[in-house]
């Protein structure tokens, strides 16, 4: 189609957000051809950098950090 698939979630990467569920249930699609791109900083980073690692999907996950807010 020309256009690439994006996925994404914002926020604090800490447990209580679950961004691992997001990460889970976003693999089959990122297999696929997708992109995961997350926003945010938190401490369950390195844990979730090393799930989509073992999930396969690294090189189509993005950890884009913090960012400045926008207005």
């Amino acid at each position: 189609s020309g256009t690439d698939r994006v996925i994404g979630g914002v926020g604090r990467l800490h447990p209580g957000k679950q961004f691992d569920h997001l990460l889970e249930a976003c693999a089959p699609l990122v297999r696929d051809g997708c992109t995961l791109l997350l926003v945010g900083e938190g401490p369950s980073r390195s844990a979730l950098e090393a799930r989509a690692d073992e999930l396969g999907v690294a090189g189509r996950v993005v950890f884009a950090g913090e960012q400045p807010a926008q207005p």
